[in-house]
């Protein structure tokens, strides 16, 4: 098995075991949670991820890129030592502010206290940003291996606190808040010790500002993704209530499988992707990514088709009746998602160039296109008007994208091969959705009809196969 492979395998394995423990975790907090309970957990998650855009100002993200900027092993932990100082700074100074300013913080939500929630969200928001430059740096210097059991040892931590407030002590949604951020305290027990081993502890200020010169453009940029995927819960609790957020928020949840697995293929595959945009020999690097993309690409189609075609199994199967409707928002969500994808591996073409400039005012059109949509179509249509608005946006967000990428250092895909597979994927979740029963047999039938067609698809395209994986 080649080097990228191996690394996938482990970064599949560390992510889609957390995020799977924590997906089939999801029917046991929502028979203690209610969907306005849910809710509230849901949109204090969503508050928590856009802090992290300001605790940071995505100079843990400029490691992926500048770190092959430093050769020494010397140069290269002073560089990290300034981005781990830098975060744990500027995060602790946010914190401060956000607290000294409750009072218009806390109306972000007409119907969520400051006290106790959004006070929770901000510290696991706070001590989270302790394991970016870590586990990042064991991506970049392709340490696969330990990503893993870094990566096992933090869910671990995480998990259990938030068992024991929902399960045993049956503290609802602020018993789940309150979990999350105990759990994100006591994973500095390791974070901490493995940091440090890692990172010089100094502090470059040319170098934090060369950092910023590069990152500082992904700050509207990250917004502006928070914006379209995550802002239309606060339009939702606005328009109706936190019922309606907890509904959206499980169909979301089940739909972000599809990005559960590509966020491992992604982690593995931009460094390489690095790796040959800077080689020598760039024909042979662009065919390789070539032929990489469309592999991955057609992979993700496969999940997403998955996802969509069990997705109302899912819901019946292992969730409580009053979650039931969510059922019907997830292959919005996940086509969504494969959008998503794709968007990211074209990006690859703006960060190979440093023209995070040009990407930064692509992703704020889009951002601006998504609050429209929401203000029309939310009021009327509710969580469905949500699923509608993001799907949209990510279609033409990548339609933009696609068209300034091939000014940069550009790699196409097999449209001949992918739109045809992605038409006859959609058309089979339509038939089963809407015209088949959901019964144990027919999700059994369904099981057997994938493994055909995958055991079909890997005869079909042996030869092709065997080529990717050597030239991976």
């Amino acid at each position: 098995m080649s080097k990228l492979l191996k690394g996938a395998a482990y970064y599949s394995i560390g992510n889609f075991t957390s995020k799977a423990i924590n997906f089939l975790l999801l029917p046991l907090y929502t028979s203690y949670l209610s969907p306005g309970e849910y809710g509230i957990v849901n949109s204090m998650q969503v508050f928590s991820s856009v802090l992290t855009i300001f605790f940071t100002l995505g100079l843990e993200r400029a490691i992926y890129r500048l770190f092959f900027d430093y050769k020494s092993d010397e140069s290269q932990r002073d560089f990290l030592g300034t981005i781990a100082i830098s975060i744990v700074v500027i995060s602790v100074v946010v914190s401060g502010l956000l607290f000294v300013f409750d009072k218009p913080i806390g109306e972000i939500y007409e119907s969520i206290d400051f006290y106790p929630y959004f006070a929770y969200a901000i510290l696991t928001a706070l001590f989270s940003v302790f394991e970016l430059v870590p586990t990042i740096s064991l991506q970049v210097k392709e340490k696969a291996g330990q990503y893993l059991i870094l990566s096992l040892a933090i869910l671990a931590f995480r998990v259990v606190p938030v068992l024991w407030q929902v399960v045993y002590v049956k503290a609802g949604a602020v018993g789940m808040l309150k979990g999350a951020m105990i759990g994100n305290i006591a994973s500095l027990i390791i974070l901490i010790p493995i940091t440090l081993r890692q990172i010089n502890i100094v502090f470059h200020f040319s170098t934090l500002q060369s950092t910023l010169k590069y990152c500082l453009p992904f700050i509207p940029m990250i917004t502006s993704a928070w914006v379209i995927n995550m802002s239309d819960r606060i339009f939702i609790e606005r328009y109706f209530s936190t019922y309606e957020v907890g509904i959206y928020s499980l169909g979301y949840r089940i739909g972000q499988l599809v990005q559960f697995l590509s966020i491992s293929i992604l982690m593995t595959y931009n460094p390489y992707f690095y790796k040959l945009a800077n080689s020598a020999d760039q024909s042979a690097a662009k065919k390789k990514l070539y032929t990489l993309n469309t592999a991955t690409i057609a992979f993700l189609l496969f999940i997403g088709f998955l996802v969509a075609l069990f997705s109302k199994d899912i819901i019946v199967f292992f969730f409580s009746e009053q979650y039931f409707e969510a059922y019907a928002i997830i292959p919005l969500i996940v086509l969504g998602y494969i959008f998503i994808q794709l968007i990211s591996l074209q990006s690859l073409s703006f960060y190979q160039e440093k023209q995070t400039l040009k990407i930064m005012w692509i992703n704020i059109a889009a951002a601006l296109i998504n609050i429209a949509l929401n203000f029309i179509f939310i009021p009327k249509y509710g969580y469905f008007g949500a699923a509608y608005t993001t799907l949209i946006t990510q279609f033409i967000y990548f339609l933009i994208i696609y068209k300034y990428a091939r000014k940069y250092y550009f790699i196409p895909y097999n449209w001949g091969l992918l739109l045809p597979t992605f038409a006859v994927f959609i058309v089979l979740t339509i038939i089963f959705l809407m015209y088949m029963p959901v019964t144990k047999v027919m999700m059994l039938l369904k099981i057997i009809g994938i493994l055909f067609i995958v055991s079909m698809s890997t005869l079909k395209y042996k030869k092709q196969l065997s080529a990717l994986l050597r030239q991976s």
